[in-house]
């Protein structure tokens, strides 16, 4: 109930104001798409391997609204899965199959603007067990997401403006599939739901065309729900940043960002750390993109508690007929499921990776893809070791300009110093889509 509450909610932000403008651009697209898929280890084990043909039926719609107070862009569908041999994992309720995503903005452009944002998305529950972007069910949780955003922005000079603003911000789980099977373990125990209340304000500058600076503090008073968890605290954070951008030349463009942050626990005390970002965007040419961000940020994570990380990506953009994408990626991650002070060895994830996407068209109706990504994990206490692999090719055709048909095969493997952890995962689909008045 409470996932559906979340939805009307953000729809009836959405459409109580439409009557205030008459001229209103409009555009409302109903879809469906139908795939037939292949796995040949749909739990992603090392020698018990199970297969199955999952038929998935997913009707959707999207909708696109643009007034002279109201911004709406909706997506929403159903996601529904039938297991031919399996059927315990078939997903067929309403509260399983749902996916959204949507923004509405009211009164865009104003100096006071709400934003509301809706996401109903699977999500990785934890990234030290065995997980497959294809797999529908194992280590995985559905989430929804809402967030609700009010804020005013003061022009007080043409240069010199002041931004304050709240966010109510709510997270449910729901878990899906039979995750016993896969983990040993009742996983939905350490899941919790939450929910935020945050004011932020900022003051912004800017020095002729090239130069911008700002600071701003933001207050998180952050609370779980029904939580499952004992060592999952409520906590109220303070965090003061100043960030300065600066154009250099006609092609580069540099953003650097510190700060303190400071968390307050109900009952194990407080914690502060520092935050940062550096982030370069390169423009080599018309085709070629270069960008590198670097920092460290606090996040709540899906079932270990808030987590500090430190995050460094490379990426290489070439954009013609045909398009390349090439990311490169470093990461450390510390949890306060154990220790809030961020330092404790048995609660720290270390992967190095990337990331390579090649797409080329075969004419007019048809276009070639391949994936390939990379990472090497370090898990501690118990000082596993993973290579986790995944090579995809895939052929789009377009026909009928309301139809099309796709290709996919994946091939997935999981190679750890913990051999009951090995597992190799090959994955066929092929999917057919129409979409009304594209």
């Amino acid at each position: 109930m409470k996932k559906i509450i979340t939805l009307i909610l953000f729809l009836v932000l959405s459409f109580l104001v439409l009557p205030l403008s008459a001229q209103a651009r409009m555009k409302f697209t109903p879809r469906i798409d139908v795939s037939e898929e292949y796995n040949d280890n749909i739990y992603l084990d090392r020698r018990d391997k199970e297969d199955d043909w999952i038929t998935t039926i997913a009707p959707g719609l999207s909708f696109f609204m643009q007034t002279n107070n109201l911004d709406v862009d909706l997506d929403y569908s159903w996601d529904l899965r039938y297991y031919k041999d399996d059927t315990d994992q078939n997903q067929t309720d309403f509260k399983d199959i749902q996916r959204a995503q949507g923004t509405a903005t009211l009164f865009p452009g104003d100096p006071f603007t709400v934003v509301a944002n809706a996401n109903v998305s699977t999500v990785i529950v934890d990234e030290r067990e065995s997980y497959a972007d294809e797999n529908g069910f194992v280590n995985r949780a559905l989430m929804y997401d809402l967030s609700i955003n009010p804020s005013y922005n003061w022009r007080i000079t043409p240069t010199f403006n002041a931004l304050l603003g709240y966010r109510y911000h709510y997270v449910n789980y729901q878990q899906l599939g039979s995750w016993e099977d896969a983990r040993g373990d009742e996983s939905d125990d350490a899941i919790n739901d939450w929910q935020e209340q945050v004011v932020n304000f900022n003051l912004n500058k800017q020095f002729g065309p090239r130069t911008s600076c700002g600071i701003g503090y933001v207050f998180t008073d952050h609370k779980y729900i029904d939580s499952n968890d004992e060592d999952e605290e409520d906590f109220q954070r303070h965090e003061i940043t100043a960030n300065i951008g600066q154009k250099i030349g006609s092609r580069l463009t540099l953003n650097l960002m510190g700060g303190v942050t400071f968390f307050d626990y109900d009952e194990s005390g407080s914690y502060d750390g520092n935050v940062w970002e550096v982030a370069i965007d390169y423009i080599a040419s018309e085709r070629v993109n270069l960008s590198l961000i670097y920092g460290r940020d606090y996040s709540v994570s899906v079932s270990r508690g808030i987590s500090e990380s430190d995050d460094a990506r490379a990426t290489i953009t070439y954009r013609d007929r045909l398009n390349v994408s090439l990311e490169g990626f470093v990461r450390k991650s510390t949890y306060s499921e154990d220790d809030i002070e961020f330092n404790s060895a048995d609660t720290e994830d270390r992967s190095v990776g990337g990331l390579l996407h090649l797409s080329y068209p075969l004419g007019k109706r048809f276009t070639l893809n391949f994936d390939t990504d990379y990472a090497y994990w370090e898990f501690k206490p118990d000082n596993e070791k993973v290579d986790r692999y995944a090579f995809t090719g895939s052929i789009d055709y377009n026909f009928l300009r309301n139809f099309d048909i796709s290709l996919s095969y994946t091939y997935r493997i999981n190679d750890s110093n913990m051999d009951e952890n090995d597992y190799r995962n090959n994955i066929a689909i092929l999917k057919i889509g129409y979409q009304l008045n594209p």
